[in-house]
Order: C-alpha cells, then sequence, then structure tokens
C-alpha cells in the first residue's frame, strides 16, 4: 500500500475551524477525510496542502462589502421618487429610505419594506418583509397602494444600479432604467436618521445646565410621512412648524433597559423643536429640555 505522507498541523488546524464554523457537514467532512490522509479511490486527485489551507482560510473569511453592486454606500441616505416603471401616478409624496439590508417605501397612507442582499451569482435580491396600508378610506390611499405594487414589482427586475447626476438609478437586465430617485436635502427632522445624543436626567447629578445626560446606549430615531421609528419607541408623530407631538409605544427588541424607558417617557407628547445648527433639542410644552438629536451620520 502506498503511504500517504502526513500533513502539515497547520493544515489540520485550519480544518478543523472550518469544520466547527461551518453550518453543514458533507464539505468540511469531505475536506477533513483528505487533509487525514484517508485513502479512497479519488486520493491522485487531492488538493495539495497549501492549496488545501488557503481554501480552508478563505472560506472562513466573511464576504465583504461591495460598494456600486450592493447598496453598502447608500446606508441612511433617503430619496424622493421620481419614476417607476409602471406608475403614471403623482410620485412626490413618496419618500424612499434606504437602510442597511433593507429599502422602504413609504408615503403618508402605505409602506412597504424589502430586504436585500448581493447574490454573486444572480445580482441583487429583494424579499418583501412589510406591505402596510393606514386608512383605507383616505383618498390617496387606493394610489399610493398602486404606486407600492409598481414599486415591488420593479424590485424584483433589477439587476444594476448607479448614482448619476445625483439620481440613484435602478436598472433591468437590459439596461433599461425601473426607478429613478432624487435625493433628499432635509432641513428639519423628517427625513433624516438621528442619534438620541442627550435625554431628560430627571435630578440625575450627572445632568447638565438643560438637564440632560449623554445617552451611553445606542439610540436613534426617524421620522418619516407621519411615521416615527426609533430605540425609544416606535408610532406615529405630527408635524406644523416647529410643533411637534409624538406618540410612540414601547419597543421590545433586544434587551429594554431603565435607560431606554427614560428616553421614551421624554419621546412623548407635545414637543417644541429648537434648532441649534446642525442639531435639534427638543422641548415640552413648559420649555423643559426632553431630548437632544445629533445627525447619526455627520
Amino acid at each position: 500500500m502506498k503511504t500517504i505522507p502526513t500533513m502539515p498541523s497547520f493544515v489540520l488546524r485550519r480544518c478543523r475551524r472550518l469544520l466547527y464554523r461551518s453550518g453543514g457537514i458533507r464539505q468540511p467532512l469531505r475536506i477533513t477525510l483528505i487533509c487525514l490522509g484517508v485513502i479512497c479511490p479519488f486520493a491522485a486527485f487531492a488538493t495539495p496542502a497549501a492549496a488545501l489551507a488557503k481554501a480552508a482560510e478563505q472560506s472562513a473569511r466573511p464576504a465583504l462589502m461591495q460598494p456600486g453592486k450592493d447598496l453598502s454606500e447608500l446606508h441612511d441616505t433617503f430619496w424622493l421618487l421620481k419614476q417607476v416603471e409602471g406608475s403614471t401616478q403623482d410620485l412626490s409624496h413618496v419618500v424612499i429610505d434606504m437602510e442597511q439590508t433593507r429599502i422602504h417605501f413609504s408615503t403618508p397612507s402605505y409602506e412597504l419594506s424589502a430586504l436585500f442582499q448581493d447574490d454573486q451569482r444572480t445580482g441583487l435580491k429583494f424579499f418583501r418583509t412589510l406591505a402596510k396600508g393606514g386608512d383605507s378610506k383616505r383618498s390617496t390611499y387606493i394610489q399610493d397602494k398602486q404606486v407600492a405594487d409598481a414599486f415591488e414589482n420593479a424590485l424584483q427586475k433589477i439587476a444594476s444600479y448607479e448614482i448619476k447626476q445625483g439620481n440613484l438609478i435602478f436598472y433591468d437586465k437590459d439596461r433599461q432604467p425601473l426607478l429613478v430617485l432624487n435625493p433628499i436635502q432635509s432641513p428639519g427632522i423628517d427625513n433624516r436618521r438621528w442619534r438620541v445624543a442627550k435625554y431628560r436626567g430627571y435630578d440625575s447629578p450627572e445632568a447638565d445646565k438643560d438637564g440632560l445626560i449623554d445617552a451611553t446606549e445606542p439610540a436613534w430615531a426617524i421620522f418619516v410621512d407621519g411615521r416615527v421609528d426609533g430605540t425609544p419607541g416606535t408610532g406615529t408623530y405630527k408635524l406644523s412648524g416647529d410643533e411637534l407631538s409624538v406618540d410612540a409605544g414601547l419597543v421590545f427588541s433586544g434587551a429594554f433597559t431603565e435607560k431606554l424607558m427614560e428616553q421614551w417617557k421624554a419621546f412623548q407628547g407635545d414637543l417644541r423643536i429648537e434648532h441649534r445648527g446642525n442639531q435639534i433639542l427638543l422641548r415640552d410644552k413648559n420649555g423643559q429640555a426632553q431630548i437632544l438629536l445629533v445627525p447619526f451620520n455627520p
């Protein structure tokens, strides 16, 4: 019987790591058997040790984001929908929010969300996770739902995208435009992701002159089309000039701490917006500072 040389220990270690990290069994098991030098009819085709070690290391390495292919460079940007294939409706009130792995369609009476991922073989893929209407009696409900349906249909045909003259354009496989979006440069509280920098300290010795303490846990808020979402709570809001009325419910996602509860309390009711450069201070009807918001991505 032909003697099979012993494989270097570093190859064995890498193969074992691959076995433990992998969610499957067949591929890691096959690699491990080859590393251990098990005699089989395919022994002549065994991969050289150095190449096998490199393959094991690459398999365990997480996939890198690819700006220009997987939308990663558009995280936390907001857009107005200017054109969508298959619709001639008024689009002036449609806001598109690009998150890290989700695209969100929003109007005052309808919203739709879809997760996306970059498939190396077939490109971008979108999977609807939410389609929800508000008051179906509103005059814009049917129109908004029709636009949302056209938007979702266009998502399923996307093959590529580019930013051209400031606009975000999605194309089909024949390079025909499916969606055209214009960037939103919002000077106010709407259509932006905010970080909660400080919130009401309620007699805390660490409070500043406004009675606020630093938010030591990650906290954020978004205001779009009358809906508010964030770590202090999710619900609805009304905006008239600098007068903001918030009705946000508690959201239990992960560990809900006492600090997040304090933020939620400061986030409620009738508030007045006070602009401080690129920051926003929210005061209650008695003039007490409640929350300081700063741009999430300065």
